[in-house]
């Protein structure tokens, strides 16, 4: 009977909340800086009194009246309460810090009605969120308080969950994740979860985008080329100042082990980034972009050339292979349409699937195509048409895409031949035979003409003289007259 009395009175205790027996320890796991719910259960009154405790520190109280009271360094800012008159004594705890791990108790008249270890996680690294492309990524998880159990997982930026391999080590419980030489495309979030909660750090990694990494430029005699150097950060920007460029240039590469000459330096004064430029080079790029116009390019500037920067944590380097077409006739200048003309096509370097073909662009359908691999294509006109004294252009194909063209201006040379192929030199000497007989005619009647006038002047003085002689003796026949007079 007193057994029986006993067990009673626990039972009634119980349900109105005065004891508590065998609160059993739950754990719940949250980020830093979100929120975690502590759930706790009582009874539904009108009027409760219950509180939370962080170890032996106040959190929260309600009494009678249902207004809380905060315990130091909390507020109604970080603590929600739920309808506690129906039994829910839970509370929301919000923008949590490391510190804020620990125990918790949910008491009501003095009883624990459930205990909860809150455990705040946070993922960090000793080095900072950027890195250089190819350098190594210490990652550790952080939880305070700490856990004995292996509950810990890390994923990678696209979700995979990761573990120790060639290029991961994970170590101390799990805790500690180490990246080899981190690539660029593990740019992003790297999470530790534990649970159902999941802290994460944002790693961003500088390094060359697969735009420009190791390419082929192509282009043509005289024409422009862009050496690419596409950056998958700005570092410009003010989150990448802590790489301090220290040099960057841009490095023409010698076959066969000869030594590398530098074509351009970037200069990094007054928080600006631009290659000095000269008359062959240019700045192309803004942003991510550091690339360099190569101006009027020449069948000798073809080769390797290297992107070259270094930085206090490391040095980042681009390899561009720089292909240069050209087109030569042999003999150049105007061509008589009998004469015979060859036309070379010339690449640099030549790997399949590429090859060289030649088309008239007054009739696409003559073409030569050359052998994939081949380096030279050479079309020789002999008897050439009114169609073929035009542009003919040499495309250096990859399938059916135009990597590069170079044209050639055909055109004819002005015949020298007259009339059934008499010599150009006979018409000049018949028509300087020509002039000179006008000449001499000329001549003459220029003499005859003088020669006329000459006469009729004389005959006119002579006739004058006739008619004067006269009228002269007349007067002397008269003045005598009078002298004699008597």
């Amino acid at each position: 009977m007193g057994i029986e009395w006993f067990l009673m009175c626990i039972l009634l205790w119980s349900t109105f909340g005065m004891v508590h027996i065998g609160a059993a320890q739950k754990q719940v796991f949250a980020t830093e800086g979100k929120d975690a719910l502590l759930p706790c259960t009582g009874p539904g009154r009108t009027k409760v009194s219950f509180q939370w405790l962080y170890e032996t520190r106040s959190v929260v109280q309600i009494h009678y009246t249902g207004m809380p009271r905060y315990g130091s360094g909390y507020s109604n800012n970080r603590i929600t309460t739920f309808d506690y008159n129906k039994g829910n004594y839970s509370i929301k705890l919000s923008k949590l810090t490391m510190p804020d791990g620990g125990t918790y108790k949910c008491t009501s008249y003095s009883s624990e009605l459930d205990v909860i270890k809150l455990h705040v996680i946070k993922v960090t690294s000793p080095d900072g969120e950027h890195y250089l492309h190819l350098t190594d990524v210490k990652l550790k998880c952080d939880i305070n308080p700490p856990i004995s159990e292996n509950l810990i997982t890390w994923l990678n930026p696209k979700g995979e969950s990761v573990s120790s391999s060639s290029r991961y080590h994970v170590s101390d419980g799990d805790k500690t994740l180490d990246v080899r030489n981190i690539q660029i495309q593990e740019s992003g979030q790297w999470r530790c979860r534990v649970k159902d909660a999941e802290a994460y750090y944002t790693v961003q990694v500088l390094g060359i985008s697969d735009r420009s990494q190791s390419v082929m430029v192509y282009t043509s005699v005289n024409q422009s080329a862009i050496l690419p150097l596409e950056l998958t950060q700005d570092i410009k920007n003010s989150k990448f100042g802590n790489f301090n460029l220290k040099k960057g240039e841009l490095l023409r590469l010698k076959e066969e082990g000869g030594r590398s000459t530098a074509l351009a330096l970037l200069n990094n004064s007054q928080q600006k980034l631009f290659w000095e430029e000269t008359d062959k080079i240019q700045n192309e790029g803004s942003g991510h972009s550091l690339s360099i116009r190569l101006v009027s390019a020449s069948f000798q500037d073809a080769g390797r050339y290297r992107f070259h920067l270094t930085f206090d944590k490391g040095t980042l380097q681009n390899d561009v292979h720089l292909v240069v077409l050209q087109v030569t006739a042999s003999p150049e200048g105007k061509i008589a349409e009998k004469d015979t003309v060859n036309l070379t096509c010339q690449v640099s370097n030549n790997t399949p699937p590429l090859k060289l073909v030649w088309k008239n662009m007054n009739d696409t359908s003559k073409k030569v195509e050359g052998q994939e691999g081949v380096r030279y294509l050479t079309i020789s006109l002999t008897e050439k048409t009114q169609d073929q004294f035009d542009v003919w252009t040499c495309n250096l194909m990859e399938n059916s895409e135009v990597k590069a063209s170079a044209e050639y201006k055909l055109e004819p040379k002005e015949d020298n031949s007259f009339l059934g192929g008499i010599p150009q030199w006979v018409f000049f000497t018949a028509g300087s035979l020509v002039l000179l007989i006008l000449f001499i005619i000329g001549c003459i009647l220029f003499c005859t003409s003088t020669n006329n006038r000459r006469q009729r002047r004389e005959r006119r003085i002579s006739m004058m003289r006739h008619v004067l002689d006269p009228q002269r003796t007349c007067q002397c026949h008269k003045m005598q007259y009078e002298l004699y007079r008597p």
